[in-house]
């Protein structure tokens, strides 16, 4: 017994030695007496990484010392949304109008401001150079100001963001998607009103909800804990909520009202249909919604999804483009599935959805297909981590939902799911009895005559061949001797290295910054040319050809290669620049070697057939059916034109969709030896990586005298002439939208930085045009 007890003795004593070090704490007679600052908490909690108070007045407040950059980024969360307030536009109008009342103050520290309304939070967040992180404590402290209210502001953000929403809202996405959301959940979505609410409205709908008990303080990036908490009892650590103020239900359980199957049609104006299925999703509170993430990424993520992959005994080639997607609602949140098949192919583009949905439901997955989904959700957990934005917002996320210290447990909950899990989620929440279906039809195109009764009977005759199809192809990419997924740490450190230039003897370029903040690593494998060569007859080739040597990657042994690589964490994306093109790949950096040889051999090897060009083909010609920035940047895709006239600058390929159906097949192979096959690409390698030294074991294989080094393209620019026979200038108004372009420097240049510059002197928020426009406005 007296041994135990020294034991204990002496482990209390090293946790009190440790709490005290993490506290600005002083000692008298040998005891620790806190800061005198420390009066202003009812509450407190401090460890190596995290500080996080309440304020006797009910503000929360996180601080993380994560000095990975020399920024800091402040946010404040607001626990009122879109769904608290009195019609849909209150909240939105009020951030809006407080918005205007931070900006200019925080374009004077240097900083940027992003504000965004939700359904159950507004949050302010902005981005600073570290030395001003109390500076913008003093900017955000204004948010709960109730004085100095400027009605002539006040109603230009209700006219700002009622005009805005209607014209998101007329928008074909919104057109496209509204159909579906009103028949899973019911009824039809509520349309947005102009009608001006008073000035005294808002005050009141302010008075309510913006005080301290009401908000959360997140402060993360290159900043002192102490300095922060000090700053912040200054600034509120005296104030008192109101006595009548609310709180809100910051992602409240929403029960749904599901209405059962439902089926219908729409016609538009596109050559091809678009099928979308919704399922009503469950909310974030769940303890089911991790495992719909996964579900999701199952589906639609990464080459490898389960709705990417041929089934094997299909005869063409994949005839749809599909994606997978959580469309988040007043009324609950709802899993989409869209996806554009042939016209003559919408049966058995259906058979394959719906029968692989069936399948999950069927039986447990093959280990291996479930890491693959888990390992891009983890790799894409830590990508988003690397964001100091995304750290703070996340942060008071998971604190509205009751543990702040669950953000850095997502690794962990999603490795821990079990295929038995899915399993049960695909039973529960994807079955028919929740479905939803609209189809999209050409118009003047092939009558479909199915009402919701013989639809549905159909499904039940289709689906089981469809189911058959998918166990296979389950069954194709299982493999023996697969553990479990584990998810991968590490211990930050934020030193951060320079970019650092190597080269392999008749090799390519290779440039390296070393950080290890999160367990990742970047690659980028880039090639000089691409658009910028591109004409006006063969338009679109480069996109073309990168997709195409994907697809024939995906095809190969039925799946199973891009399969394991995707197990890795590895997610392969096309860059498709106007001056350079390649493959980006990010990556768990336990993988990395592996990864890095999968790479090189892949572009080495690169090859595709018919086949994987006419699925490639595809997907391009309907991706815009899928595409949510279609509609936002077509005045962009506009002006270019004017601006560039006949130069390659000035294509698009989404605007000239036709070319890319005319590109020959002899022609894309051609143009894929000329310009990746036998060229050395640029090699760009950034993350948790030591140094150099993994490059040793391939520099055989990098090292290739047959391929050519070779220099960036320099293509001149000629300028269009616009109807008044000057050059260098476009203009463009479209749908009350208008666009500028003027002709710049050079990227990678010294003079664009200055362009940077005078954008935020001149038409940055806060800059000058910003000003006088809003005051035209007004």
């Amino acid at each position: 017994m007296r041994l135990r007890l020294r034991k204990w003795g002496i482990l209390g004593l090293l946790v009190l030695l440790a709490t005290a070090s993490f506290l600005p704490a002083q000692r008298r007679g040998g005891r620790i007496v806190l800061p005198e600052y420390y009066r202003a908490f009812r509450a407190h909690e401090m460890d190596e990484r995290f500080s996080r108070v309440v304020f006797r007045n009910g503000l929360t407040v996180i601080v993380e010392e994560h000095p990975s950059l020399p920024l800091a980024v402040v946010s404040l969360t607001v626990k009122v949304g879109s769904l608290d307030s009195d019609g849909r536009t209150k909240a939105a109008v009020l951030a809006e109008f407080l918005r205007t009342r931070l900006v200019r103050g925080i374009d004077e520290l240097g900083g940027r401001l992003a504000v965004s309304v939700h359904e159950f939070s507004t949050q302010f967040t902005v981005t600073v150079p570290e030395d001003n992180a109390l500076e913008a404590l003093e900017e955000l402290e204004k948010v709960f100001l109730r004085k100095d209210w400027d009605e002539e502001q006040l109603e230009f953000s209700q006219r700002w963001i009622s005009e805005k929403t209607q014209r998101w809202e007329k928008s074909s996405w919104r057109q496209r998607v509204d159909p579906l959301i009103d028949a899973v959940f019911g009824g039809s979505a509520q349309i947005l009103e102009s009608a001006q609410d008073s000035t005294e409205s808002f005050r009141e709908f302010h008075r309510l909800y913006y005080h301290t008990n009401n908000a959360i303080v997140t402060v993360t990036g290159a900043v002192r804990r102490e300095q922060v908490l000090r700053k912040l009892v200054d600034l509120v650590g005296e104030s008192e909520p109101p006595f009548d103020g609310k709180q809100g239900g910051y992602w409240a359980d929403r029960q749904a009202s599901v209405e059962g199957f439902h089926y219908g049609q729409r016609t538009f104006r596109e050559p091809v249909p678009l099928v979308l299925l919704g399922f009503p999703y469950p909310e974030a509170r769940s303890s089911d919604y991790w495992k719909g993430e996964i579900v999701s990424y199952l589906l639609g993520e990464g080459q490898a999804a389960l709705l990417r992959l041929e089934a094997g005994e299909e005869p063409e080639p994949r005839a749809f483009e599909v994606k997978v997607w959580q469309e988040v609602r007043e009324r609950g949140t709802c899993l989409v599935i869209g996806f554009a098949p042939e016209p003559g192919a919408l049966d058995r583009a259906e058979t394959r959805v719906l029968g692989t949905l069936r399948a999950l439901a069927a039986s447990p997955l093959p280990v291996s297909v479930l890491n693959r989904a888990k390992a891009l959700r983890v790799a894409d957990f830590y990508h988003s981590m690397e964001d100091l934005a995304k750290r703070a917002e996340q942060l008071a996320h998971f604190e509205a939902l009751g543990d702040f210290r669950a953000r850095d447990r997502v690794p962990e909950s999603i490795a821990e799911i079990t295929p038995a899990e899915v399993q049960a989620f695909a039973r529960k929440f994807l079955n028919r009895e929740r479905l939803s279906v609209i189809e999209w039809l050409p118009a003047g195109g092939e009558a479909r005559t199915f009402d919701q009764e013989s639809f549905r009977e159909t499904v039940d005759i289709l689906a089981p061949e469809g189911t058959r199809q998918a166990v296979g192809l389950l069954a194709n990419l299982d493999e023996e001797g697969v553990g479990r997924f584990k998810p991968q740490t590490i211990t930050p450190l934020f030193s951060r290295s320079d970019l650092k230039r190597s080269s392999v003897l008749r090799g390519p370029e290779i440039y390296l910054r070393e950080q290890h903040t999160d367990p990742l690593v970047h690659l980028g494998f880039f090639f000089p040319g691409g658009r910028v060569s591109e004409t006006p007859q063969n338009t679109g080739m480069t996109e073309l050809v990168l997709r195409a040597v994907l697809a024939a990657q995906a095809r190969r042994e039925g799946g199973l290669l891009i399969n394991r690589f995707e197990q890795m964490g590895s997610r392969v994306e096309i860059v498709n620049r106007p001056d350079f093109f390649g493959y980006r790949v990010t990556m768990l950096s336990r993988e990395l070697n592996e990864a890095f040889l999968n790479m090189v051999m892949f572009l080495r090897e690169a090859t595709f057939e018919e086949a994987d060009l006419e699925s490639a083909r595809k997907a391009m010609l309907k991706q815009r059916l899928l595409d949510v920035d279609w509609d936002r940047d077509r005045p962009v895709r506009w002006v270019a034109r004017q601006l560039f006239g006949e130069h390659p600058y000035a294509f698009n390929w989404k605007d000239r969709v036709e070319l890319v159906s005319q590109i020959k097949l002899e022609d894309a192979k051609s143009w894929l030896d000329q310009n990746i096959r036998g060229v050395h690409p640029y090699i760009v390698v950034s993350g948790d990586v030591a140094g150099t030294s993994f490059l040793q074991a391939f520099i055989s294989r990098l090292s290739d005298p047959r391929l050519e080094v070779r220099e960036a393209v320099r293509n001149e620019v000629k300028f269009a002439e616009n109807e008044a026979g000057q050059s260098g200038l476009a203009q463009l108004e479209l749908d009350g939208e208008v666009a500028i372009a003027f002709p710049g420097p050079e990227e990678g240049t010294y003079l664009l930085e200055m362009v940077d510059l005078a954008e935020r002197l001149i038409a940055g928020e806060g800059g000058i045009l910003y000003r006088l426009l809003r005051e035209t406005e007004k």
